[in-house]
């Protein structure tokens, strides 16, 4: 299987720490999202990473997707219960820190095209809600005591904001979000995607 993907991008990183964890794989396809290959664009239309390649030649795009394809294809270990309770709990949880992610790529995004500062409402607006969601999961951290999809979205949101915006994500005002995040990277698939530029 290849994946495409950089080495900056949460949702690339959200793929290859379960690809990790399920003992899959992957052919890594460093892209240059300034230069997009013609593979890339083939492969996703919409020329985004990450995009999977499976061994059948079929292309599964976006972050979401391609975990849900691994949980199907390879179901050891598993990474959404089937309880239904525990299920939608993980599931809630993960949808917040895939909008975390969302919401810190919007505020690089409007700093690389206005550096003049001319939306500083809009990046002001932005970094509030990041510290909404921050100050949520600093008291909902006994929820990730298990490695689940929502805590490998969440170790992805964080990582991200620490590496774009560690202003943003202190240890001093978030202590048990930051002492759990420091223990996640004891893990070899938390360790060996760290984002780097």
């Amino acid at each position: 299987m290849r994946l495409y993907y950089t080495t900056r991008s949460p949702y690339a990183r959200k793929a290859m720490i379960m690809a990790e964890e399920k003992g899959v794989q992957l052919e890594l396809i460093s892209e240059d999202l300034r230069n997009k290959s013609k593979a890339l664009l083939k492969a996703n239309p919409v020329a985004k990473v990450p995009v999977l390649e499976a061994d059948d030649g079929k292309y599964y795009c976006e972050s979401q997707l391609i975990c849900e394809y691994l949980e199907a294809t390879f179901p050891e270990p598993g990474f959404i219960p089937e309880a239904d309770e525990e299920k939608f709990r993980i599931l809630r949880n993960d949808a917040i820190a895939k909008g975390l992610t969302d919401v810190a790529v919007s505020i690089l995004y409007e700093k690389l095209l206005h550096p003049d500062n001319s939306h500083e409402g809009f990046i002001r607006r932005q970094e509030e809600t990041v510290s909404r969601c921050l100050s949520y999961f600093e008291d909902r951290t006994a929820e990730f005591s298990g490695f689940w999809i929502d805590t490998v979205g969440l170790i992805c949101a964080l990582g991200y904001v620490q590496f774009r915006f560690d202003d943003l994500f202190k240890q001093g005002q978030y202590p048990k979000l930051f002492a759990w995040f420091k223990e996640q990277h004891k893990r070899p698939s938390v360790k060996e995607t760290v984002p780097f530029e």
